[in-house]
Parts: C-alpha cells; structure tokens; sequence
C-alpha cells in the first residue's frame, strides 16, 4: 500500500510539476552561503532537558564544522537546535546557518524568511502553489487523515517534507536527528505517541523521492541518518561524537544567557 502510494505520488508529480527547481542560498547579515550541506534537528516539544542540552552541543558542533541546520521553529527540540546554531554564530559569524521552515509567516513570533508566502525565496503565488501541493501531496502519503485537518495543521504537517528534503524537496538533510518518546527511526516504528515529528521520520526512511523536471529520483541517500536520542546506542554514539568535537572546537559557549534559553527554560520551570 505504501509504495503504491508513493508511486502514485511521483506519477502525479510527474504532472503538475512546473517549478524550476534549485538550490536556494541562505542569506543572513550580508553574507551568502550556498552549497553547504544541512542536517535536520527537530522533535517533539516534550523533549527533556537533558536530551535539549545534548542537542545544543550537536548543533554547535555541527555548525562549526560547516553544516547547516534545518529546523522548524517550534518550542522543545527545534528551539534547542537553533540555540546550539545560534551559539556558533556567536563564535563565527560565517557558521550557524539555518534554514527553518515554518507553516506561516511569524510561527511562533519566529523571524525566518522560509515560508511559503515569501516570494524572494519559493517565487510568485503561483510557483510556492505549486509547491505546497507537492509538499501536502507527500505529507498525505504518511498521514490519512491530512485532508480532513484544517488548513494551519496541514501546513504544519508538510513543512517536515522541507526539513528531510531542503526548501523545493530535491536537496536531501544528510541526517535527520531528533527526540521522539518512542525511539522510532524508520516508518514501521513510527506510533501516535510519535507524534508530528514521525512525519519527518517516514519520509526520511522512503526511498522514493519527489520529481526533479519530470523525472523521478531517489531522496534516500545512502548516507543519510535518522539519530533518535531516546534510544541508548544512538545517544551513546552521540556522546561519544561529541567528546572528540570538544577537543577539536574547545567548550560550548554558555548559552543560558540567550533569549531563546531564557523562554524555553520557563517551561521547565527553571530559573
């Protein structure tokens, strides 16, 4: 059922696909970066503290070898990424990249110029249309019941495509690391309890891909990673990774002193 699915998919896309599809530069305080490659951090909005500082430290590690970071703007394991990303910029100011999609212009008072509606990155109306629709048609494949979900919430569910994908779904993160309660790291795990982020899960563990100018590719490169921090191994794994990232980059910086900290610790009830 799933690959009929996901054929059907790329059949349709086959059709409607007019976009001219390219790699879109990040650019921030003046400065263009183009071609780097990204990784994706998100979760759930439940992540505990402590899996939320392991997740600064990796993306600042990450950030200040080079990568970039895909996110989604939302409280828990986004805001986490994003302190790691930001932090590095701090250091750096060429480091910290991050491209992070959000379902509406302002997603939780968020400044990020990936949205849709903005026309200097997906192109005129009816190009970002085209776009959504692409990216609803892939959220429907893993999700039955997105037709019925108001507009907000399907929004919300397709922008995971962009966070695995890139912006126009044909540039893949080389890893996808995240917290979810249940460990799950490929579709066949993914539960309710997964909750929104198994959307992202699912598309990164598909080997079909979306449709570049009428032909049919491969998203599932054989070198991207889904990282769950809830399992042991991965955590393990992670920790360890990050041990030779301090030698190589010195501490991270202290970043209980950012705004982002300072609000997502409020749920924490930290002081």
């Amino acid at each position: 059922m799933l690959k009929d699915a996901l054929i059907n998919y790329v059949v349709i896309n086959m059709k409607i696909s007019k976009l001219n599809i390219k790699r879109v530069p990040t650019v921030d305080d003046g400065i263009v970066h183009e071609g780097i490659p990204y990784f994706a951090g998100i979760g759930s909005r439940g992540t505990p503290l402590s899996i939320g500082e392991v997740m600064i430290k990796i993306s600042y590690y990450y950030c200040m070898k080079g990568y970039g970071l895909r996110s989604g703007g939302a409280e828990g394991a986004d805001t986490f990424f994003e302190i790691g990303a930001d932090l590095a910029r701090t250091v750096d100011k060429t480091k910290g990249v991050k491209q992070i999609f959000l379902p509406r212009k302002g997603f939780f008072d968020h400044n990020s110029s990936f949205y849709l509606e903005n026309e200097k990155i997906f192109g005129c109306k009816e190009e970002s249309n085209i776009l959504s629709k692409k990216m609803e048609m892939l959220a429907g494949i893993f999700h039955n019941g997105l037709l019925s979900m108001d507009e907000d919430s399907r929004k919300l569910m397709s922008r995971n495509g962009q966070q695995v994908l890139g912006p126009f779904l044909n540039d893949p993160s080389m890893a996808i690391i995240c917290w979810t309660p249940d460990g799950a790291i490929n579709h066949d795990e993914r539960k309710l309890i997964t909750g929104g982020t198994g959307q992202a899960i699912s598309i990164a563990s598909c080997e079909y891909l979306t449709v570049n100018n009428g032909k049919s590719v491969y998203i599932k490169d054989e070198d991207q990673q889904v990282i769950n921090l809830a399992r042991p191994e991965h955590l393990k794994m992670v920790n360890n990774a990050l041990s030779q990232l301090e030698i190589e980059f010195g501490l991270v910086p202290d970043w209980k002193k950012m705004l982002k900290w300072k609000k997502i610790s409020c749920n924490y009830n930290l002081r």
